[in-house]
């Protein structure tokens, strides 16, 4: 028998390579079928021992297999206990991998005996999505029926009329005009609605949308994780804090409980001053477009009282650049309203010098710093002020000495093009021009940069250590990017990155948290892309069961994961019960904030492209011109006010 355990010449791995890789990764065999036929039928001698061929892997950068045995047994534990908490069951100190269902039954058993006292009693999204189709009793409320002739979901609700207190008056009442007059509506008044509206529609989950990975970007799409990608970030450039409570301050309120992190030392006279910059900052998360006038009357001087309270007392302060950084965040947003020049605003070198000794005392925040500001400026289509922004970085990173320039410089290379949306100025080229050498030069650029990109962020996600929020949320953008590729490579690399911190996102994040919910929309995607059905859809509802805890403001996301449904089944009850979702996250929408943004086109767009493949292309161009006009009121209006 050939000798084992030897090392092979690199000329050897090489020229084995391809013969590897058609067998490991091309047919899917495992590692030890794979080293037996390179032994019996290529006679390669010496032959590798298995930790050398995974070293091997490491080093050509394929990512290890791991079986989906794992996760569905995590799927058949998660059914038979009627709940969604994921776990990974242990017998002495190993992974408990058997799918014996006296095994699994007696593991469902002893987790529910143990956590019945404790359980909250929260009102359950079902398992069968079909049980969610009529839950609102209005007469108004069925499937097809005018949004005209609707009146607003949330009109009768009782709310307190002092949100100072925490006495509630079960008399008084709100209109839904008078919720978008309320000065402050996205801290108490809207966790008070989202609790009431919980109780009468506990089955309407109204989330936030993810583009549609099948499909090139349109003009709705941008990256993912918008909201919780910015704040899961935010909490990275905190001063150290307990785990547990800055999870659970998390899944209350990101933004809040990241500036109250920050400023837990402050004396009781600037928690004030604190409570409202994170008012304005919630505004800028939620409102989008509501903050310009009042950001630009009420915000200013709070926050250059904070940055001069800071920097006379102590310079060197945690919190002083903390505050410098939302100082920097707050006056970009306000130069989008501003009549004068970005460059000359008032506030612009005092921002620009807070940020530049941010990055002096803590440069390893920087690439935070920069993902969470472009995510939020590109939420706001806000390119002029993004390329003011990365100016301002370069300029500091310029006179930093750390490791910004190897791993940085790139990234933000990568980033200005991403969020300047040049791809999609590349493909509105591509579809004008009739020359075939710039066609191919536009087409090469593009994949250039996926490439690139894809590149950058998996370098910086396993440059992170440990398992930190930054680390996780990259991992899933790696995965993400190659989803992208549409190849079945893509699909398993995405698989294996996925299914490695599944588990980690759950401990770390939280079990409803947003950054959750799309490692699981990524595995329902991941499964479309490889052919299993059944088991995206499995993960589908997963992600719809995990968005119960998570805020209303991002509605549209529930939306989208049932369009998608749809999608997946076909079935003429589920494409009448996206309809029905649809008006009313349509009626939500008006009836609380009082505008639609584009998270809610991309929501409709889906919509009505469902409606188009079941043949009813007449009932999509009326809801379609019935969407358009409403929001083109709003731009008119929105226009006369700046």
């Amino acid at each position: 028998m050939p000798g084992r355990g030897h090392s092979l010449t690199e000329q050897q791995w090489e020229a084995y390579k391809p013969v590897i890789e058609r067998l490991y990764l091309d047919q899917d065999l495992s590692l030890n079928e794979t080293l037996r036929i390179l032994e019996n039928d290529y006679n390669l001698v010496p032959l590798p021992t298995g930790r050398q061929m995974k070293v091997r892997f490491a080093r050509w950068g394929w990512t290890t297999k791991i079986e989906e045995e794992r996760y569905m047994a995590m799927f058949m534990i998660l059914e038979q206990r009627g709940d969604m908490v994921f776990f990974i069951p242990r017998r002495g100190g190993r992974k408990w991998k058997t799918k014996r269902p006296a095994d699994i039954r007696k593991e469902v058993q002893r987790k529910q005996k143990k956590r019945r006292k404790t359980r909250q009693q929260q009102p359950q999204t079902p398992w069968d999505i079909s049980a969610a189709v009529h839950v609102l009793h209005d007469e108004h409320a069925r499937v097809g029926s005018s949004l005209k002739n609707s009146r607003p979901i949330l009109e009768a609700i009782a709310i307190p009329q002092n949100l100072g207190t925490e006495d509630i008056d079960e008399d008084s009442t709100i209109s839904a005009s008078s919720l978008t007059d309320t000065p402050y509506s996205n801290s108490g008044l809207q966790e008070l609605n989202d609790r009431n509206y919980a109780q009468q529609v506990p089955q309407l989950r109204l989330l936030h949308h993810e583009p549609d990975f099948s499909a090139r970007p349109r003009q709705y799409d941008r990256l993912p994780f918008e909201g919780a990608f910015g704040a899961s970030l935010l909490t990275t450039l905190m001063p150290q804090a307990s785990v547990q409570d800055l999870l659970e301050g998390l899944r209350r309120d990101p933004v809040s409980e990241a500036v109250r992190i920050s400023s837990s030392e402050a004396s009781p006279a600037d928690d004030g001053l604190f409570t409202d910059l994170t008012r304005q900052l919630e505004d800028c998360f939620l409102n989008e477009d509501d903050l310009a006038r009042r950001l630009m009357d009420q915000e200013r001087q709070h926050r250059m009282e904070l940055e001069r309270h800071y920097r006379e007392t102590d310079p060197d302060d945690s919190k002083a650049w903390a505050v410098g950084f939302a100082s920097y965040y707050t006056q970009q947003c306000m130069a989008g309203f501003e009549t004068l020049d970005p460059i000359e605003h008032p506030d612009r070198q005092e921002s620009r010098g807070s940020l530049k000794r941010m990055l002096e005392r803590n440069n390893n925040k920087l690439l935070p710093t920069i993902l969470f500001l472009s995510t939020v400026l590109g939420a706001h289509d806000k390119s002029d002020q993004l390329s003011e922004f990365y100016d301002d970085c370069w300029d500091c990173i310029e006179e930093t000495d750390s490791w910004t320039a190897e791993v940085i410089r790139p990234v933000i290379v990568q980033m200005v093009l991403q969020m300047h949306d040049n791809q999609g100025e590349n493909q509105r080229h591509y579809q004008l021009t009739s020359d075939r050498a710039e066609r191919l030069q536009l087409l090469k650029a593009s994949f250039d940069h996926d490439r690139a990109f894809s590149q950058s962020i998996k370098d910086l996600a396993w440059y992170d250590p440990g398992d930190t929020p930054t680390s996780l949320v990259l991992k899933s953008y790696h995965a993400w990017y190659l989803l992208k590729t549409g190849t079945a490579e893509g699909a398993r690399g995405s698989f294996s990155i996925l299914i490695e911190n599944i588990s980690k996102v759950e401990k770390v994040m939280g079990l409803q948290h947003l950054v959750t919910v799309n490692y699981h929309y990524l595995f329902a995607q991941t499964y479309e892309k490889l052919g299993d059905f059944g088991l995206a859809e499995n993960s589908f509802r997963m992600a719809l069961c995990r968005l119960q805890g998570c805020a209303k403001s991002l509605y549209a996301y529930y939306y989208h994961l049932y369009a998608r449904l749809a999608a997946l089944q076909w079935s003429q009850d589920h494409v009448e019960a996206a309809i029905w979702n649809y008006e009313e996250v349509f009626r939500f929408r008006l009836s609380t904030l009082g505008t639609l943004n584009q998270r809610t086109w991309g929501a409709a767009q889906s919509l009505f492209d469902i409606l188009r493949s079941q043949g009813r292309s007449d009932e999509a161009q009326t809801r379609e011109s019935e969407f358009l006009a409403q929001r083109d009121q709003e731009y008119k209006v929105v226009n006369q006010w700046v």
